[in-house]
């Protein structure tokens, strides 16, 4: 009887053991797909960024009406991005840094838009040209801050794949020791007395 409870104690935390590891790899395989989005959706929006950069840098030759259109079209996709970003991740303080870049940007690029494009004298040129260093200085740190968030979101990724790997290693070296342990109570349990009791059964034997 004690030998059948043992086995049924080491059976059971197998059984507990096995499905533990299931449910936390089944957990953290589940996220798995959503960082993945987060990843994607990141990296549109540097590109949204890396978009408003070159448009930024192209804005210094004149005042093209079509260009200036494009640079609010971009900002605000990227602003749209940012805002569902943030409330994805529950405001993660890189993102509303980002968030907070990116809407300083608008009164700049109004500012700017307000100056004529080839102003004639000295003191509306440069504050012109001030303007533009700091709409294109903003417009640089804001994909420098999405670029660094891309990296955080990626560790994190490496992280959580690290941490299943790890999960199957402990599971697979869990259930082996448990595994070993049944060989043992088996072969002191019951292996070893079967075969004293064969040896007697046949020592008597030959006795007779």
């Amino acid at each position: 009887m004690r030998i059948r409870t043992q086995l049924m104690t080491l059976a059971a935390l197998a059984g507990f053991v096995a499905l533990f590891w299931i449910a936390l790899a089944a957990r953290a395989l589940g996220t798995m797909p959503t960082d993945l989005e987060a990843i994607s959706q990141a990296q549109a929006t540097a590109g949204d960024a890396l978009s408003m950069l070159a448009l930024t840098s192209e804005l210094r030759v004149d005042g093209d009406t079509g260009r200036q259109t494009r640079w609010l079209a971009h900002h605000a996709q990227l602003s749209a991005r940012v805002d569902h970003a943030v409330q994805l991740h529950h405001e993660p303080p890189q993102l509303v840094e980002l968030r907070a870049q990116i809407a300083r940007l608008v009164p700049l690029f109004a500012q700017f838009q307000g100056i004529d494009p080839s102003p004639t004298d000295e003191p509306t040129q440069r504050s012109r040209s001030e303007l533009f260093e700091r709409l294109l200085s903003g417009t640089q740190s804001a994909l420098e801050t999405q670029q660094r968030w891309i990296a955080t979101l990626t560790e994190a990724q490496y992280l959580q794949q690290r941490q299943i790997t790890w999960m199957g290693l402990s599971a697979s070296a869990t259930l082996l020791v448990l595994l070993l342990a049944l060989c043992l109570l088996l072969a002191r349990r019951v292996l070893g007395p079967l075969a004293h009791l064969k040896s007697t059964v046949a020592a008597s034997q030959s006795a007779r």
